[in-house]
């Protein structure tokens, strides 16, 4: 039994301890997915990418929910995967800090399995910093842009 809860520690841990992977080609299993919540106010985004559409949900501090979704194209993939590649994305470093921030903000970009932790507990240089909040800016503008009318 002590050995099973090491083999299933190690699968959990050790992905949060590598590099996020990004790929030449969207395959059809991989997905971007971006979160945002802020401790104190109670508002959050979801925004997930994958192969065939893009699924948006904020809700706001007063509790308001905004919700939609739509069609990912090929060149809509090309797209988003040119920009992250320009940004480097997948170079970013990044380490949860392991102290409880009670008020302040968790943002992260997945990549396939792969997490980048931004935010007020994520430690990372100021470069990758920058980094991540374009890249999750890009994306985030990227899905507003296409809300339906």
């Amino acid at each position: 039994m002590t050995r099973l809860i090491s083999i299933l520690t190690l699968i959990l841990v050790i992905p949060m301890f590598g590099q996020a992977q990004l790929p030449n080609k969207w395959d059809v299993d991989f997905s971007i997915r971006l979160s945002h919540s802020g401790s104190m106010s109670g508002g959050f985004t979801r925004i997930q990418f994958s192969y065939d559409q893009c699924e948006y949900e904020n809700q706001s501090p007063e509790g308001k929910v905004t919700r939609y979704s739509f069609k990912m194209t090929e060149a809509l993939r090309t797209e988003i995967l040119a920009k992250m590649h320009a940004l480097k994305i997948d170079k970013i470093k990044s380490q949860a800090n392991a102290r409880v921030v009670n008020d302040g903000w968790s943002s992260s970009i997945c990549l396939g399995t792969d997490c980048i932790q931004g935010g007020t507990s994520a430690e990372m240089s100021v470069s990758d910093k920058d980094i991540f909040l374009e890249a999750y800016d890009y994306l985030q503008q990227f899905a507003l842009d296409r809300q339906p009318k």
